[in-house]
């Protein structure tokens, strides 16, 4: 498997880690963390300062780390390096660059994003597909595809014994499908990735 390291400031940590309760939260993160890797340079951070992994294998994942939380979610975007650079692709656009990325952007923070008619929300795309051919089946797969979203916490100020763990993992991010799944001891980095890698062994949940 293939790791990309960067080390992120205070003002990236707030981004990264900001609250994600919807699709659209995601994607912005993703475009964020992606443009990230686009402009910032990959090295090794200090052992315990947060940090993004990009970890491709078979497993395809963005990991975020911070003193008390860990995020994860599915990274969807092919990655090559060219002499050192990395790139970005999709099967429907060669190269996911910081332009791309953009548009992305864009077109999430739409007014139209919001609205319920489809013509209002599919124009925005429209204009964008006659310079960026297709830009719209990117968009669609951002919009639909599993994101296989994870988040750790240490939470010593909300623990509540058994019905908010100090330790524990939320699965999904939305209201409705969210739910808490208690640890009984810190979890590290290594753990997690260990846990969400298919081609190591799985872990098992000790019911109680």
């Amino acid at each position: 498997m293939k790791i990309r390291e960067m080390p992120i400031t205070q003002f990236q940590q707030d981004r990264v880690f900001a609250p994600i309760r919807t699709k659209k939260d995601l994607i912005e993160r993703l475009i964020y963390i992606t443009k990230q890797f686009l402009i910032g340079p990959q090295t090794n951070s200090v052992d315990g300062s947060p940090r993004v992994l990009l970890c491709k294998g078979k497993m395809s994942r963005v990991f975020a780390f911070a003193k008390d939380r860990y995020i994860t979610f599915h990274f969807p975007f092919a990655v090559t390096e060219d002499e050192g650079q990395i790139k970005f692709s999709h099967w429907a656009i060669e190269r996911v660059d910081n332009r791309v990325t953009s548009i992305v952007m864009d077109l999430i923070h739409e007014d139209s994003f919001n609205t319920s008619g489809a013509q209002s929300f599919v124009e925005p795309v429209i204009e964008q597909e006659s310079d960026f051919p297709g830009i719209w089946e990117l968009y669609k797969d951002l919009l639909t595809f599993e994101d296989g979203y994870l988040r750790y916490d240490y939470d010593s100020e909300r623990q509540n014994g058994r019905l908010h763990p100090l330790n524990h993992l939320d699965i999904f991010y939305t209201s409705n499908s969210s739910f808490k799944l208690g640890i009984d001891k810190r979890i590290s980095e290594e753990k997690l990735q260990d846990l969400l890698n298919v081609e190591t062994d799985c872990g098992y949940v000790q019911l109680g």
